[in-house]
């Protein structure tokens, strides 16, 4: 009995044991098994759908995914709850049994140890059958029905345990059926999970990008209409400097115009005023020269008369310095006659008696003269008594450049050389001062002394004609200097 019962409960602990085993390496395969097979499936279903933009996911799609999602992970903590339930009903189950078997095997244990010892007590106090009711039966009787007893017990207490081996089996199978599909499941809701979330970060990405890229379009279309619109005001800039460059030109052309028309009638005015002066010059001129031609016909006149006047004065000297030669005075005479003493009237009457201008004299021709082509040296000697001349200074005349009528000044001394007669017949331009000055005449008039004059003393008319030249000449600088210039 004993042996039966330990190798029963041997058989119970090994053969719970070995099942868990036994089971646990196939229900993993499976599970492996299973999730290569759909791994393998989902990678040919993305690699044979065509590689299309994902559509644009919107914020109510994106709440009911979540909500899905989060729904799905309830229902999945809430079967993984009923199989741990499962799982702890069935560990208490086997525990039971387990307690029972060894709770048996101390029964029995305890029952061999009473039978040993006190066979009578163990098996009244042991065994509680419908026999112990029967005293009067003997002990073969007895020792029969304990047998029979322990035997109906042992099958009973097998057929119990059949019926719980069944049982566990059943929630063995029970527990790695729904160990696997909570496994199964698990995976499952992980791999759900991981696909989930690859979507949302995908799907997150894709509106980042769409939101950066519609960033992108309001920006480029802000800077667009911002370029517009630059553009546009500055066409209109251009348009309006250009109108008002186009209105300052029509202006500055009326303008230039009118100054144009000013100015060629302010030319054709001058042009006119200059004819006009010019043509009053041009009878000016005329004018001039007609008085130029009566002046120069009366200079020449003049100097006609100025050369008869000097030779009748030059014969008139040569007949008082013979009539002085006769009457000659003593040494002393000379002497007060040459003093410095003398008269200023006297001394400018002797200086205007200058033998330098002498035209047309006759008489004795002196040394210095130069002779004609046919004319004899000896024909002119010399006489052979030198006669005493008065010898006065030179004149102290001033330049014939000037314009004005000419000066004379009388000289204070009379220390020039002797200046001889030249007696001859010549005729010739006077230079004799005497002829073209007031002054002379005038101290003539008024000297005590008799002096001879030799004719009238006329003054020369070159200040007319200076003063005509002069005009003529301003005349001239003033038509060249009004010449009219055009202006633009």
């Amino acid at each position: 009995m004993t042996d039966n019962d330990s190798q029963l409960s041997q058989m119970m602990t090994h053969s719970s044991s070995s099942t868990l085993l036994y089971l646990l390496p196939p229900c993993l395969i499976f599970i492996a098994f299973d999730a290569a097979v759909r791994i393998t499936q989902r990678r040919s279903r993305t690699s044979s759908a065509p590689t299309a933009l994902p559509a644009p996911v919107l914020d109510d799609d994106k709440d009911a995914i979540a909500q899905r999602a989060v729904e799905e992970c309830k229902l999945l903590a809430q079967k993984l709850k009923q199989e741990r339930r499962r799982s702890a009903h069935l560990q208490r189950m086997i525990q039971k049994q387990r307690n029972f078997a060894h709770h048996r095997e101390r029964l029995v244990a305890q029952a061999s140890q009473s039978s040993s010892t006190s066979p009578s007590p163990t098996r009244s106090s042991g065994t509680a059958t419908p026999t112990q009711m029967k005293n009067e039966a003997p002990p073969k009787e007895k020792e029969a029905n304990v047998a029979f007893t322990a035997f109906c017990e042992r099958l009973l207490l097998q057929n119990r345990i059949w019926k719980q081996q069944r049982e566990i089996k059943t929630l063995r199978d029970s527990l790695s059926s729904s160990k696997s599909s909570t496994t199964s499941s698990a995976f499952q809701t992980f791999c759900d999970r991981i696909l989930i979330a690859n979507k949302v970060w995908k799907l997150q990405k894709e509106v980042d990008t769409l939101t950066q890229e519609a960033e992108r379009l309001k920006r480029g279309r802000v800077l667009s209409i911002a370029r517009a619109a630059k553009k546009m005001v500055l066409d209109v800039q251009k348009d309006r400097l250009t109108e008002d460059f186009v209105k300052e030109l029509l202006v500055e052309l009326d303008d230039c115009k009118k100054a144009m028309a000013s100015l060629r009638e302010e030319h054709e005015r001058e042009i006119q005023e200059i004819t006009e002066d010019w043509r009053k010059d041009c009878r000016q001129l005329a004018r001039q020269v007609e008085i130029l031609q009566l002046a120069q016909q009366a200079h020449s006149m003049e100097q006609l008369l100025a050369n008869e006047a000097e030779s009748e004065m030059i014969q008139r000297i040569i007949a008082l310095q013979e009539a002085q030669s006769a009457t000659c005075y003593p040494p002393e005479a000379y002497a007060d006659f040459y003093s410095d003493n003398g008269s200023e009237i006297e001394l400018d009457r002797l200086s205007n008696m200058s033998t330098s201008t002498c035209v047309g004299s006759g008489g004795v021709p002196t040394p210095l003269r130069k002779l004609s082509f046919g004319e004899n040296p000896t024909a002119y000697e010399t006489p052979s008594k030198p006669r005493k001349v008065v010898q006065p200074s030179p004149l102290r005349l001033n330049s014939r450049n000037s314009m004005s009528s000419f000066t004379m000044e009388s000289p204070k001394t009379l220390k020039s050389p002797v200046r001889k007669l030249e007696e001859g017949e010549y005729v010739g331009f006077s230079f004799n001062p005497i002829f073209f000055s007031k002054l002379a005449s005038i101290h003539d008039d008024d000297s005590d002394a008799g002096s001879i004059r030799s004719g009238p003393r006329t003054s020369t008319p070159y200040r007319g004609s200076s003063s005509t030249a002069l005009g003529k000449r301003m005349s001239l600088d003033s038509m060249t200097t009004r010449k009219a210039q055009w202006r633009f």
